[in-house]
């Protein structure tokens, strides 16, 4: 039997999505309003399709999509407040601990940032010193360094 290594099918860039919300539960005390939630798609070449991952409260949702699908996924999961950062998949060794998990550690550690990425927040300023490129950016509230308002 032929082994099938992942990394043939791990996407090359990815797309990190910061999703605004109100405060819904009592963590997002701790991040602005503009990246209570995040989540990353990224396309692999290998499979010709859309990979999302999205650690939701309680679950982390794998979901695979056809280019043809995947617009319409997006504009789902994806409202027109939403930042969107692009990154390189990072090859780098991740720490293995896990004694916190979030939407922004599952994302981190898919990505391969390695740090202490606990919120969104922290995540997005960990991407910004690996040089991700803003591909979305409504409000100029990561290009600015929004200031912590948590309504």
């Amino acid at each position: 039997m032929d082994e099938v290594r992942n990394s043939n099918f791990e996407p090359s860039w990815w797309h990190v999505v910061f999703v605004p919300r109100p405060l819904k539960h009592w963590f997002d005390i701790f991040t602005p309003r503009w990246c209570r939630h995040v989540f990353a798609f990224g396309y692999s070449q290998a499979s010709n399709s859309w990979i999302v991952i999205d650690p939701a409260h309680g679950k982390t949702h794998l979901m695979i999509y056809k280019d043809d699908d995947f617009t319409e996924v997006l504009a789902k999961y994806c409202d027109d407040d939403c930042v969107i950062l692009q990154i390189k998949g990072q090859k780098t060794h991740v720490l293995r601990h896990r004694l916190f998990q979030t939407c922004s550690t599952v994302v981190a550690r898919v990505i391969g940032i390695g740090g202490n990425s606990l919120t969104p927040h922290v995540l997005a300023k960990t991407l910004r010193l690996h040089n991700a490129k803003v591909k979305r950016d409504p409000n100029n509230v990561y290009q600015n360094k929004s200031p912590r308002r948590r309504s």
